[in-house]
């Protein structure tokens, strides 16, 4: 029993270890919790605030408005001709003149152009007179030499190359001679050998004959045995005349007939080698004669180089005479236009001293001066603006620039309203519509003809103009948009869910203006009509960062 209650205490006191862990954990978790929604709550408050709205689809009444400078209608530049001295500048910018009055007064001495002009005059007169020189013609009679010792070569190498031909030609026939003979004899004492030899060979037979003759042999042989018999030596002179005896009469002939061959081709062997002999000191005798005698290989080679040369003179020559020709029909162009140039020349001169400025330059019409860019002791310069004269009597334009799509809701007859004036009796009335020469694709110049009393030169005008309502997809207050060095554009929100609620942050998109009113503006390019766009906020905003909306 004890045992029992000593066990169940340990287990009562396990369990409430673990109620005091579980405890301690909820406990943890719930302050973690606390602290997380008051953090996020705190952090929220320090975020900017923003109002956000849609882009709406509505109507617009648009006006546009735009700020212009008061110009005359027509301006006249002040000028002279000629680079003068100004002695006295006689008028001052803004005064208003009438026409004859006198602008300047410029210094009695005669203008640098006309100097220069005479300068001129008398230089290209020296020219004209060079170009009528007569032409050095020592190159021509040195190329014209040439082409002759070049001719000359070429035929000395022609007749050159016929007598080495002729040479090779006949030393050739020397040679063909001498190996003629030279074969002649080998064939002669060819015949000399077999016939020496034929006789050797027939002596040696002749010799032979008997005892080449077994049966001859045999008999006598008996007979030498037995020499009182009759009837052997009958047999020995039977086989001797009928076998050895004709053999040796027919060699014995063909001995004699071998031995007068070999007397005649001994004599003729000695023939031959004379002949060959003479043969061989005729050939010596025709190179010995001929030791300078040029190949006919060194010929041609030397024949070619004197063709190529005398190509080569040719070939240049035809060059000079072409450029020569060239240049004298240039000479003839040239000589004709350095005289129309000193008739010019002398006509600039007479022009200038005709049209030398008076002292006093007047101006031809009545009006403002706007601009003076010459004091006195200043040179001119041939017709750069001296002064610029507006012709008041000629009326007030005013230009402004604005975009195309704006352009369209105008047309010309169109009565601006100026705003920064009031009950000044000033009217704009716009007379053209023309492209932007700087940005011809995107914007227009608008041009306003400006009467009233009260209009001056350089005078600053802010105008409204046009009233059309016109219906857009995406219009938003126009405090919405904001403008950087690369255009319009606008901040809206981009919404981030998290377990703890939603996170909202700025991105930036740019737009186009299409059309305004006082409040309001219609709008086109990345915008769409699901973007939220921020219309304040409590501080300036970038991109990026994390905001909290109004309530």
């Amino acid at each position: 029993m004890t045992n029992e209650l000593s066990t169940e205490g340990r287990r009562r006191k396990k369990r409430g270890k673990r109620d005091w862990v579980k405890n301690a954990i909820i406990i943890f978790l719930a302050v973690l919790l606390v602290l997380t929604f008051f953090s996020n709550t705190i952090m929220n408050y320090s975020l900017p605030e923003v109002a956000a709205q849609y882009p709406q689809s509505t109507t617009l009444t648009t006006k546009i408005r735009g700020t212009g400078t008061v110009e005359s209608a027509q301006s006249y530049n002040v000028t002279v001709q000629e680079t003068r001295t100004v002695a006295a500048v006689n008028v001052k910018k803004g005064d208003t003149i009438a026409a004859g009055d006198t602008l300047l007064t410029l210094d009695a001495t005669e203008s640098q152009e006309l100097q220069d002009a005479r300068t001129n005059l008398a230089n290209v007169k020296l020219e004209y007179e060079k170009l009528q020189l007569p032409k050095n013609e020592e190159g021509a009679a040195a190329q014209a030499a040439s082409l002759a010792q070049a001719q000359a070569a070429v035929s000395k190498a022609e007749t050159d190359l016929a007598n080495a031909q002729k040479y090779e030609s006949d030393l050739k026939w020397y040679q063909d001679q001498e190996a003629s003979a030279k074969s002649n004899l080998a064939s002669k004492n060819q015949n000399k050998e077999y016939y020496s030899s034929l006789v050797d060979n027939l002596n040696s037979q002749i010799a032979n004959i008997e005892n080449s003759n077994a049966d001859y042999l045999s008999a006598k042989k008996r007979l030498e045995d037995d020499p009182e018999n009759e009837e052997l030596k009958a047999e020995v002179q039977r086989i001797y005349d009928e076998q050895i005896a004709p053999k040796l009469a027919s060699l014995s002939q063909q001995l004699a007939d071998a031995q007068q061959n070999v007397l005649n081709s001994t004599y003729a062997a000695s023939q031959a080698e004379a002949a060959y002999t003479s043969a061989q000191d005729a050939t010596a005798a025709f190179q010995a004669s001929n030791q300078n005698a040029t190949s006919v290989s060194a010929a041609q080679t030397a024949l070619q180089s004197a063709k190529d040369n005398l190509a080569t003179l040719q070939a240049t020559a035809k060059d000079t005479e072409d450029t020569n020709a060239y240049n004298d029909s240039v000479a003839k162009l040239d000589l004709a236009a350095k005289e129309q140039e000193v008739k010019d020349a002398e006509e600039k001169v007479k022009a200038l001293e005709e049209k030398t400025s008076a002292a006093n330059i007047k101006s031809r019409y009545a009006g403002v001066v706007t601009e003076v860019n010459v004091a006195a002791g200043d040179t001119t310069t041939a017709d750069t603006p001296l002064m610029v004269v507006e012709m008041t009597e000629k009326g007030y334009t005013l230009k402004a620039t604005v975009t195309k799509d704006q352009a369209r809701t105008l047309k010309e007859g169109l009565r601006a309203e100026i705003t920064n004036l009031w009950d000044s009796g000033i009217t704009m009335t716009l007379t053209s519509i023309t492209s932007d020469k700087n940005d011809p694709a995107n914007s227009r110049v608008l041009t306003f003809a400006v009467t009233g009393e009260d209009v001056s030169v350089g005078q600053s005008l802010s105008f409204s103009v046009g009233d059309k309502n016109s219906s857009y997809d995406l219009v938003i207050p126009s405090a919405a948009i904001h403008t950087d060095a690369n255009g319009s554009f606008v901040y809206t929100v981009q919404v981030k869910s998290s377990p703890l609620g939603n996170r909202y942050s700025v991105r930036k998109k740019t737009v186009t203006i299409v059309a305004s009113d006082d409040n309001n503006s219609a709008v086109s390019g990345e915008l769409s009509a699901d973007d939220f766009v921020i219309t304040t906020a409590t501080v300036p905003l970038d991109v990026g960062t994390q905001v909290r909306m109004a309530e």
